[in-house]
């Protein structure tokens, strides 16, 4: 037995009682291995003569309850999330009850939705989701189980019952949690690391000891794992902790990634910019000049195109060819340096080796290209040139919000702007070659012999967009459904159809309100609604897929609503359709990675496809009013 739980049985057995021996025990097979990982997670709190008595906390229902009402008894103060992967403890809780007598032993509960965001539910749902969903099957606590409303343990809205229990009782661990699986700020050194932490508290209210969420589950050790569809102990898998850190393209170079720009009526002259030194100029003052617009970094692997920009600049030199350099630290931090440090750390640093800038590289001062504060002029451009890749890039290396689909994805991505003002070409970091790839549109910009397609244009409405033209269906792709069977989705054919992706604890769940009305009025056209549960925005969807009937039936919406029976909902899991808007949203809420302009941009987006299985229409989740927005579309179909 390890110590931890070694001392928990000691301190209830010496308030008179026995406690279930395999809540706390060790699994013989496990023993060896697990006793040295535990031997110091649990902690003996600091003597004090404060209690907890003189706190309040609200209660599940809205009420608020004095913590002396549990004067005389031995507490056991948990922090809860409905969809951790702790929450097998629940049962082991009820079971302690059972044994010990709740006469003397109460345990208070506090949902916490600041680690992995695995308490979604709002207050009115929690029992709900322990009811019918995880641990679910009926589920009912032990009357001297106490459910409170849901609280911050952590951070700057931290309740005061935490700031004592923290402030009196050392930490258990040394590594408190992974920086992504935190939801508060800021972090210190004695915060609960976990769902399901523990505090144990004598009679008086004093708290006595402090169990780390691990130093409990029957003795055995529960891998720390994000909460989701895997609601089971896991042992004897060792965690790999090393990190992969992603720098950004590969430099390599890729000369087919870079798009012909839209034609506007404004240019880059109606923009002005800022100095290293701080003034403000005018972009018109190269007006008559073809313009090369990078974003420069000074610690980035494609810095060294540095030295190819005097062999292009040379090249072009009787022609009127100015490269702009604008410095940018929004790409993993690589241009840290101020304004005034920026022309010696090129020269000295990286490229270095006494690098002086050519006569026509102008260097400008630091700015942003994406996110709330980016530059007028990098909006512009973005605006009019399609984005050239894929993938924009890794949450990680972001250092901007909101992500939009047309953002700037590394360092040295280059604007080719003609004689007069229009920007005519976007390239890729790696469509460099050494500056060939950028030459040979610059010859094409010279000589005005390049003209853009109108049909490059996104088809874009109100959060609407049809969908381009292709001979692929549906009905090629097999899918999987709530009892991990595979479909074929060729069993829809001749038949509309709307596909949702869907989440239970998101603030468009009510939408699901309207599928059954929307059915039943199109009925007769067969109208099937497919929904996939989705946990890849800010884990709104949580549960697993034999949990997620019930979520929808008894949490959100609840009230025992039901799915009509041209709604299926399928298991949990985007080229036809053009994106609906341009801010593809919070890289905090995002719950992957890469991004890219194309991605579904949150919880209840859909695609509208025809009785031949073609995509026909996508619609962001707010256009929807109730159904209404689709029904000329789906009428349109018939």
């Amino acid at each position: 037995m390890d110590p931890a739980t070694n001392l928990l049985l000691t301190a209830l057995a010496a308030a008179g009682s026995q406690v279930l021996q395999h809540t706390v025990q060790f699994r013989s097979d496990l023993a060896m291995n697990r006793t040295t990982l535990l031997q110091n997670r649990f902690s003996t709190c600091f003597p004090t003569n404060e209690s907890v008595y003189n706190i309040v906390v609200e209660s599940i229902n809205g009420s608020f309850v004095d913590l002396s009402a549990f004067r005389d008894r031995l507490l056991l103060i948990v922090n809860t999330a409905t969809y951790s992967e702790h929450a097998n403890q629940y049962y082991d809780f009820n079971e302690l009850l059972e044994e010990y007598g709740g006469h003397r032993l109460n345990i208070l509960l506090f949902p916490c939705n600041q680690f992995r965001h695995c308490e979604p539910g709002k207050n009115s749902e929690i029992l709900n989701g322990l009811r019918y969903v995880r641990p679910g099957n009926n589920f009912t606590l032990h009357p001297n189980i106490y459910v409170f409303a849901k609280i911050d343990v952590n951070g700057n809205d931290q309740h005061s019952l935490y700031s004592f229990l923290e402030a009196q009782c050392p930490q258990t661990v040394k590594e408190l949690a992974r920086r992504n699986d935190l939801s508060y700020d800021p972090v210190k050194i004695t915060d609960v690391t976990d769902n399901f932490e523990k505090f144990l508290l004598d009679k008086h209210g004093r708290p006595r000891y402090r169990f780390h969420a691990t130093s409990w589950f029957n003795g055995t050790v529960v891998k720390k794992n994000p909460c989701g569809s895997t609601f089971r102990t896991r042992s004897g898998t060792k965690r790999n902790n090393y990190k992969t850190i992603f720098l950004g393209p590969v430099n390599v170079n890729n000369p087919g990634r870079y798009s012909s720009c839209l034609l506007s009526n404004t240019t880059v002259y109606n923009f002005a910019i800022q100095t290293l030194n701080g003034n403000y100029v005018n972009l018109s003052q190269y007006r008559g000049q073809v313009l090369l617009i990078v974003n420069v970094a000074s610690f980035c692997s494609f810095t060294m195109q540095y030295l190819d920009f005097p062999n292009l600049l040379d090249l072009n030199m009787n022609s009127g060819f100015t490269i702009i350099g604008f410095p940018c630290n929004q790409f993993a931090l690589q241009e840290p340096s101020r304004n005034d440090e920026l022309l010696n750390t090129i020269r000295f640093v990286r490229p270095g080796n006494n690098y002086i800038p050519h006569q026509n590289l102008h260097i400008f001062g630091k700015l942003n290209v994406n996110g709330d504060n980016e530059h007028q002029l990098y909006t512009f451009m973005k605006s009019i040139c399609p984005q050239t890749t894929t993938e924009i890039g890794k949450r990680e290396n972001m250092v901007w919000n909101p992500v939009r689909a047309t953002d700037i994805t590394w360092n040295f991505e280059k604007f080719l702007v003609d004689r007069r003002g229009r920007v005519r070409y976007r390239f890729h970091p790696t469509a460099w070659g050494n500056g060939e790839v950028v030459a040979e549109e610059t010859t094409c910009i010279y000589f005005n012999i390049c003209f853009i397609s109108e049909s490059e244009k996104l088809h874009n409405l109100n959060g609407v967009s049809k969908c381009f033209d292709s001979n692929q269906t549906i009905y090629t792709f097999k899918v999987q459904n709530l009892n991990d069977e595979y479909v074929d989705l060729k069993q829809y054919k001749g038949k509309p159809l709307l596909i949702i992706n869907v989440a239970t604890f998101c603030t468009f769940t009510e939408q699901y309100l309207d599928f059954n009305p929307l059915l039943d009025k199109y009925n007769s056209t067969n109208l099937q609604i497919v929904a996939f549960p989705c946990n890849q925005f800010h884990f709104q969807e949580p549960a697993g897929n034999n949990e997620i009937l019930n979520g929808v039936m008894f949490v959100r919406p609840g009230h025992g609503w039901k799915p009509h029976k041209n709604l299926h909902i399928y298991g949990k899991l985007e080229n036809q359709c053009p994106q609906t808007v341009d801010t593809i949203g919070s890289k905090d809420a995002l719950m992957y990675d890469v991004i890219r302009p194309d991605d579904i941009t949150w919880n209840f987006e859909k695609f509208l496809v025809d009785r031949e299985g073609k995509v026909r229409y996508r619609f962001h989740p707010k256009a929807w009013e109730k159904g209404r927005t689709v029904e000329s579309f789906i009428d349109s179909l018939s």
